[in-house]
């Protein structure tokens, strides 16, 4: 288990190159020193200063001096120390660019692109590399062009697809591997996102490839949401996140050559539009997402995709959560982010134009033992592989325990409860049972022999796999044994008991409870006080090897009776078949049905356990 601080904006530690939004821009240069270009005017800031200094007026850049309608502002930092500026103002007329020293000082010319801009990427190489939008064919083309570090056109440009029908407003995303080589992604109309590769010296080094798969239609990007992203993973191979038109973010992982590693998945659900999400990777692999406007959420992914924590609120002070960085310095790891409330940069000190807020520390569980207690801002936590102990909230929790024996405790709430495969003990309340205010809770064993306590709730249990002990608790429930010779009580309250494959033990508890054993010598348990109630058997077979078990070991077998009779709704429907009638088992000393025998009367036996002694009561 990793233990992390959620910072927001802490001490100016900008860790990421690029950070933009609309008509602001800021990156961390070689030597330290920070750049911000607000739409207009320029700051360089020292490293560790406080004070952002006189500004520059960019009158070039500036479209004559028209600093004002900047849509888009990019900036990235050269190897040199310099840094580039490429920007528009709208998605119809060409973008500008310009490279600067470290000192802010202007090193080349602005000069204009052939089209709209999409995307500027530092090379290694020292240079840089442009994506933009050029008119005059059939379809709008999505071209790719180097440049060195004084931004000098190097090559000719090369045509990355030539259906950009919808790029030049929806965006492409591009970014360099280790390897030299660069991805291109982007929206291919309204049928899916695609990408390309491409070599250092600009030829194709690739096919056009589609990034969604099984969501077709629905894996393309929100028209309200303009950039996806493109991240290169530390083991190798890269990741490409987008959204679709409900606003969830997907993600696909990809190797080095393209090749897609397994299908979509699921990355953030509802994030809003309009950028509002930013995705970062750790040296581990880790992928952290910061998603939604005005409420931001964290979101954490293990290297497969595969969701650790979800739903870790920020403070609501911030309108757009940025992810500025993350670091492992002093042993201690750290999420750096910022949001865009204050923008643009005032001339006043840094300290106050950004927000400064310490969020508790939270967990990122990894394939170990951990032990985690929920805070209320968590909802979902994946604990992967391990023994785990996982407590949920307050609240309505989404817990996997992942391969391991684990604990799981739900607590109060609605909670999805999963314990993934191993031996698992799983609670829907709290230890003791004791919330009454419990909901319903909704809870997977997953293969192994699981213990399960639903607790308080109207709550739905299936143990799956093996050999598992359901325990309803207080609530009207539904428990599914499913494969396994399984122990079912239902408790208090009128149950649903479903043995299925197994030879099973189905306690109906206090209530009247709906009982079906499945396959397999069943044993169908009454306690044998008036309190427990009568329970319907729906499949009561003998010659399965079915046993009604009666709890009280002093009663004698002239005590019980059977009376058969027809059962029907209101509405005239049986409950089997017609020609058969249902079969009543009654207590004498109580006047009280113990069981009904759905076409209980077709039975040629029906067998009885007192103690450890079997009757057939048709004897």
């Amino acid at each position: 288990m990793s233990n992390f601080q959620v910072s927001i904006n802490a001490e100016q530690h900008f860790l990421i190159d690029g950070v933009q939004i609309n008509g602001f821009a800021e990156t961390q240069l070689a030597s330290g020193a920070t750049a911000f270009y607000n739409g207009g005017s320029l700051w360089i800031i020292p490293e560790g200063a406080e004070d952002p200094g006189s500004s520059i007026f960019l009158e070039d850049f500036a479209f004559g001096g028209d600093t004002g309608g900047w849509i888009d502002v990019q900036m990235r930092a050269l190897e040199d120390g310099g840094f580039v500026l490429a920007g528009a103002v709208n998605l119809s007329t060409p973008g500008r660019v310009q490279v600067f020293n470290s000192d802010g000082s202007a090193r080349s010319d602005a000069f204009d692109l052939p089209g709209p801009l999409e995307e500027v990427e530092a090379m290694s190489s020292g240079g840089f590399a442009i994506t933009y939008i050029e008119y005059g064919g059939a379809q709008p083309a999505l071209r790719m062009r180097g440049f060195s570090a004084d931004g000098v056109a190097a090559g000719t440009p090369t045509t990355v697809t030539s259906h950009a029908e919808y790029v030049d407003d929806l965006g492409s995303s591009l970014i360099q591997l280790s390897n030299g080589q660069f991805v291109v992604e982007w929206r291919f109309r309204d049928a899916a996102r695609q990408y390309r590769i491409v070599n250092p010296d600009g030829s194709l080094a690739s096919e056009i490839m589609d990034a969604s798969d099984a969501y077709g239609g629905l894996g393309e990007i929100s028209e309200n949401l303009e950039h996806s992203h493109i991240l290169e993973r530390p083991e190798g191979g890269f990741a490409i996140f987008w959204t679709d038109p409900a606003s969830y973010v997907h993600g696909r992982l990809f190797a080095a050559d393209g090749e897609p590693e397994g299908p979509s998945f699921l990355a953030a659900p509802r994030v809003g539009h309009l950028n509002h999400y930013s995705v970062d990777i750790t040296d581990q692999g880790l992928f952290l997402i910061v998603a939604g406007r005005g409420n931001p959420l964290l979101h954490v992914l293990g290297p497969d995709g595969n969701a650790l924590l979800l739903n870790y609120a920020l403070p609501n002070d911030i309108d757009i959560g940025l992810i500025r960085g993350f670091s492992e310095a002093d042993g201690t790891p750290t999420l750096y982010l910022s949001g865009p409330t204050q923008y643009p940069v005032p001339n006043t000190s840094l300290g106050e134009s950004f927000i400064t807020i310490d969020v508790n520390a939270g967990y990122v569980v990894g394939d170990d033992d951990d032990t985690v207690a929920m805070r209320d801002v968590w909802r979902v936590l994946n604990a992967g592989a391990g023994d785990d102990a996982i407590t949920g909230t307050m609240g309505a929790d989404e817990i996997s325990g992942g391969l391991g024996q684990d604990q799981l405790i739900g607590n109060l709430g609605a909670d999805w409860l999963s314990g993934g495969d191993g031996d698992d003990l799983i609670f829907g309340g709290d230890l003791d049972s004791a919330l009454r205010q419990d909901r319903s809770d909704t809870i997977f064993g997953g293969a192994g022999n699981d213990t399960i306590f639903a607790g308080h709730g109207n709550d739905s249990v299936w143990g799956m796999d093996d050999s598992d002990v359901i325990s309803g608790g207080f609530g009207a429930d539904f428990l599914a044994g499913q494969n396994g010779d399984d122990s079912l009580t239902g408790s208090a309250f009128a149950d649903q008991l479903f043995g299925n494959a197994g030879d099973d033990f189905l306690n109906g508890g206090f209530g009247h409870d709906l009982v079906n054993g499945g396959a397999g010598a069943d044993r169908f348990y009454h306690i044998g006080v008036f309190d427990h109630g009568s329970d319907w058997i729906q499949d009561y077979d003998a010659a399965e090897g079915d046993i009604l078990w009666f709890g009280n070991d002093d009663a004698t077998l002239g005590q019980f009776q059977i009376n058969t009779a027809h059962t029907s709704t209101a509405a005239g429907e049986r409950s089997g078949e017609d020609d058969v009638e249902e079969a009543f088992v009654i207590y004498r000393p109580t006047d009280q049905i113990l069981w009904a025998l759905v076409d209980g009367g077709g039975q040629s036996s029906i067998n009885l356990q007192i103690g450890e002694d079997v009757f057939d009561l048709l004897v």
